[in-house]
Order: C-alpha cells, then structure tokens, then sequence
C-alpha cells in the first residue's frame, strides 16, 4: 500500500491536518499518517466506525442514501470522512482552526489518486 501511504501523506500535509486514516469497514487502519502523538491510528480507526455507523443508520432511516462525504465540527476540532468503495472510509483528524473548505477541496482533489491506489 506504498501509493496509498503517498496519498494520505499529502493529505495530511494540509495545514491543521492532525491524521489521514484510511479504515476498514471492521475499524481498522489500513493506512495512516499521523502527525499528532496525541492521537493513535487504531483509535482514530475504531472510532470513525462508530461514528460513520451511526451516521450511516440515520442517513437510512431517513431515507437520504448513503454517505459520501461529511463534515464533523466540533470545539476542539474537525473530522472529514469519506466513504469509499470496498466499505472504507477516508477519514482527517483536524485541529481547531482548521480551514474545512482546504480539507474538502484537499480530499476531492485527491480522490481518484486514493481510488487508484486501493
């Protein structure tokens, strides 16, 4: 997975970017930059498939489709994920302050290197 390391190492070059995790449908990381010691890549990863489940229940029990992609904000920061194929989920870590708009356009931009490199 050298390619995908590459990808998630320009994305975590976003300014605020604290870790760029790519996750399994079971919680694991299959990838991961992180530059924040304070954050760990398995809990990042176990933590994002709580979350995205939930998420993903309410979009279905509201009859919305699936996730694509979402924004979570929140006083001490801001997550991104994205839902990939395979049942994989991109997912940032970023601090407070961060610009969303830059961790959007950053993983769109990339999107289709992160496709090619699954």
């Amino acid at each position: 997975m050298k390619k995908t390391y590459e990808v998630l190492h320009k994305l975590a070059a976003v300014e605020g970017v604290r870790a760029a995790v790519l996750v399994s449908g079971d919680g694991i990381p299959l990838e991961a930059v992180v530059k924040d010691a304070a954050l760990d890549a398995e809990m990042v990863a176990a933590s994002l498939r709580d979350g995205a489940g939930a998420v993903r229940r309410v979009l279905a029990e509201l009859d919305l489709g699936q996730l694509a992609q979402g924004v979570i904000e929140s006083s001490q920061g801001t997550v991104l994920i994205t839902n990939l194929p395979l049942n994989m989920t991109l997912v940032l870590v970023a601090a407070r302050g961060a610009n969303k708009a830059a961790l959007w356009n950053a993983a769109v931009q990339h999107f289709r290197e992160v496709m090619a490199a699954l």
